[in-house]
């Protein structure tokens, strides 16, 4: 057979078209960089902080959260940080707290031991949180002067947790839950955490809240996100302390951490003293101070 038939040399021709085709796209594809930025991964934390997907906000914002300049997406991103590691030492401690509780109660061992190994882990988990909190504040205090304004560029939660538990109940009365609706009341303390951390950083109730996010980013004050993480790593410190990790080798490292936002906040309040504020301060202090006595 002629291999030069109109025949074959026709149908050959479309193919060696497409592929031609495909390599030009291909290449001019590849031509095109993607965009890259710390602004770009901080709206993709955004999006993420707002799915409900934590863990991949927080990966999105390590980096620039680790930058030694104060750049105004540096300070958004431990920010969000902040919020979402204070919600979950709240999530958790409250999460340690009814499997204690339930624990005791229950009557079976599959449910005693069942219960005494969420809470290990609501400790672990919490623990966790409350260092990783400790690291947002080291970078904060890494230079002499506190920032005297952030910025909380986070959107509302799309799924926020219900504001009431209802395997909670029937956990602390000792009775069985399964498994599945175990992790599930976890899920739901966790983003009931965040959310709650948000309205606190407002000063205000999730309704507001949610309201005030939906207009766009809200400034904070450099004192008054400083005494929110002052009292926020209290709490940290108690999941260290005897009543739950009893840690003294880690209770004594974040007491060291929560003392650099001592001197800060202790400027800043004599650039414009507040009562109110100074009393809150001096309340932690002492709770620090009595946190190390443990160490």
């Amino acid at each position: 057979m002629n291999r030069d038939s109109p025949s074959e040399s026709g149908s050959s021709w479309p193919w060696a078209s497409s592929i031609f085709l495909i390599l030009c796209i291909t290449a001019c594809s590849s031509s095109i960089a993607p965009p890259k930025g710390s602004g770009v991964d901080y709206q993709q934390a955004k999006i993420m902080f707002k799915q409900g997907d934590f863990d991949r906000a927080l990966s999105l914002t390590d980096a620039m959260a680790a930058d030694k300049g104060n750049t105004p997406v540096t300070l958004s991103a431990r920010v969000l940080r902040a919020t979402i590691y204070s919600g979950r030492i709240d999530a958790y401690r409250e999460l340690a707290d009814t499997y204690k509780k339930g624990s005791s109660f229950a009557t079976k061992s599959r449910t005693v031991t069942s219960y005494n190994r969420h809470r290990s882990n609501a400790l672990q988990y919490g623990g966790e949180a409350a260092l990783s909190l400790g690291e947002v504040v080291m970078q904060l205090t890494s230079k002499p002067e506190f920032p005297k304004e952030f910025t909380l560029d986070a959107p509302w939660p799309d799924v926020a947790g219900p504001k009431v538990i209802d395997a909670f109940a029937r956990i602390q009365r000792g009775a069985w839950v399964p498994e599945a609706a175990q992790e599930s009341a976890g899920v739901d303390a966790q983003r009931r955490g965040i959310a709650d951390t948000l309205a606190e950083l407002l000063g205000g109730d999730r309704s507001t809240t949610r309201a005030a996010l939906g207009a766009g980013p809200i400034k904070l004050s450099g004192l008054d996100f400083a005494l929110f993480l002052d009292r926020k790593m209290v709490d940290g410190l108690e999941l260290f302390g005897p009543k739950y990790l009893a840690n003294p080798g880690r209770l004594k490292s974040l007491c060291d951490v929560t003392i650099r936002l001592g001197p800060r906040i202790e400027a800043m309040l004599k650039e414009k003293p507040d009562k109110t504020k100074e009393a809150e301060f001096k309340k932690a202090q002492q709770q620090i101070k009595d946190a190390g006595k443990y160490t």
